[in-house]
């Protein structure tokens, strides 16, 4: 199992994404989440967040910084969207 850090660069995405208007500033962990996945290249994201990260206002704006800052578009969504109940993750 590889555990992904919180590095320098991840503090500077998670950043972005407070002062883009991606996340509120009260909800920092939630953009260290979004940044940490961004920085190591993941193709997804699955939180059960609604309000700060699986929303439609969220993940547009985070996909416009990642683009932005030259990082991969990363898909967000739900454990039961990527498929979580097939596998007994539910």
């Amino acid at each position: 199992m590889i555990v992904l850090e919180l590095s320098k660069e991840a503090v500077i995405l998670a950043e972005e994404y407070i002062r883009g208007g991606a996340i509120p500033k009260s909800e920092p962990e939630d953009a260290y989440h979004i940044a940490i996945a961004s920085v190591n290249h993941l193709d997804a994201l699955a939180s059960w967040n609604f309000k700060h990260i699986v929303s439609m206002n969220p993940i547009r704006k985070i996909r416009e910084i990642n683009i932005k800052q030259r990082y991969p578009i990363i898909e967000i969504g739900s454990l039961e969207l990527f498929g979580g109940s097939i596998y007994g993750n539910l």
